[in-house]
């Protein structure tokens, strides 16, 4: 009924979309607009197109300019997907 077969389980991994990681991979190609906390109070955001997810970065490509940023994972706080 409601019990949890073993066969019902999987592995989760980096690539499986219950982390960030693996659900902003779904989302390269896609303009994004990142907020990062800097510090303890500080917010700074940085938009443009999503071109990749590594362990502990993305890469953007600026929204003005054809310029690429690597951007620390781990300060991300909101990500802003536009369709």
């Amino acid at each position: 009924q409601g019990e949890l077969r073993v066969q019902d389980a999987y592995t989760l991994t980096a690539e499986s979309v219950e982390f960030l990681n693996g659900f902003l991979r779904t989302q390269i190609g896609r303009r994004v607009r990142v907020e990062f906390l800097v510090g303890t109070n500080t917010f700074t955001d940085k938009a443009g197109t999503l071109l990749g997810v590594g362990a502990n970065y993305i890469l953007l490509r600026e929204a003005n300019t054809d310029d690429i940023m690597a951007c620390d994972f781990f300060n991300i706080k909101f990500v802003t997907f536009f369709y």
